[in-house]
């Protein structure tokens, strides 16, 4: 995972400048009233915490990003984005709470929007750490019961580049924000960086989903959860979630039609990685672009397919295009 895009190490121009400016963002962010500058103050402390080369000072470390976590969560038990972040955030590796007592946050969102699949991905994956077998199928259940998808990531870069326009990057931390041109773009480069690294922690907890659909635990398990990891995988998909594949193929209940929906959006998520990885000079347009579909659409996946558009990357796979992971070995 990385972290808000500092390139250089503390000791050089550019590095010393952008060192100065993550401690007045935080000292900003955690000391506002709104809880989630508080969600974006913790992220920003935990990565720059997990960077040995350009550490926060000491009053801002770990325990310290799990507090204003905690305090988000307490503070605003109505707001879908913190609960998320509370969530999918692993707390208790980075706060003064054991697992036990910290495990409450892993159910936030769900208390929240139980009809949201992905609510329950940091449920499930509590269960399946604790070998909870009973407590992993009441989730999956409720996953499989759900009436929509929505991780909230949208949301999330939204709403950090909201509260990043409060602080202009200076000009001499240029070389540490990946070529970004201008305070605005080098803001909305660090909130994508942040709803991407929230997101990812989201697909990490999603490994406990796999471990119960896995086609080596399925193939002996009721049709009632097969028939709920396939679902799960379908409705994943259908949000296009690649891993959603990995739900699906192996509960013998995958049909052609869900093959070709899970070959192309891996296409299409390996062209938009592909794409956001080389493009770094023109992260600038692209992220503007980015952002303006996002106010538009409130659809990631509609603004990533948008940004193949304009770069001419065709959004279907050319016919024999077959992906290694989809033959559910």
């Amino acid at each position: 995972m990385s972290g808000p895009g500092a390139a250089e190490a503390p000791g050089t121009a550019a590095g010393d400048a952008a060192h100065r400016y993550w401690v007045d963002v935080v000292n900003g962010l955690r000391s506002s009233s709104e809880p989630r500058d508080w969600v974006l103050a913790s992220w920003v402390i935990y990565f720059h915490d997990n960077s040995a080369s350009d550490r926060l000072p000491l009053e801002f470390g770990r325990q310290a990003a799990g507090a204003l976590l905690e305090k988000a969560g307490a503070a605003a038990p109505g707001d879908a984005l913190v609960q998320a972040a509370l969530a999918s955030t692993p707390v208790y590796e980075y706060n003064d709470c054991d697992k036990r007592r910290c495990a409450i946050h892993f159910d936030a969102l769900a208390r929240l929007e139980p009809d949201n699949a992905a609510a329950w991905i940091p449920v499930v994956s509590s269960a399946v750490s604790r070998h909870d077998t009973a407590a992993a199928d009441a989730a999956l259940e409720h996953m499989a019961m759900a009436t929509r998808f929505d991780d909230h990531e949208v949301e999330m870069a939204l709403a950090f580049r909201k509260s990043l326009r409060r602080y202009p990057v200076p000009a001499e931390a240029t070389r540490d924000f990946q070529g970004a041109v201008g305070s605005e773009a080098k803001q909305e480069h660090l909130a994508f960086e942040a709803s991407e690294s929230l997101s990812q922690f989201q697909a990490l907890l999603s490994f406990g989903l796999p471990n119960l659909c896995d086609p080596a635990i399925v193939s002996g398990a009721t049709n009632l959860r097969k028939a709920e990891c396939a679902h799960v995988g379908r409705m994943l998909l259908g949000s296009g979630e690649s891993e959603g594949w990995n739900y699906l193929c192996g509960t013998g209940l995958a049909t052609s039609h869900d093959r070709e929906i899970a070959r192309l959006v891996e296409w299409q998520t390996r062209g938009v990685d592909d794409f956001a990885r080389n493009s770094r000079p023109d992260s600038t347009i692209w992220l503007r672009d980015w952002f303006a579909d996002l106010e538009v659409t409130h659809d990631r996946r509609e603004a990533h397919l948008r940004s193949l558009v304009r770069q001419g990357i065709p959004v279907t796979p050319p016919r024999n295009w077959h992906p290694d992971p989809l033959s559910c070995q």
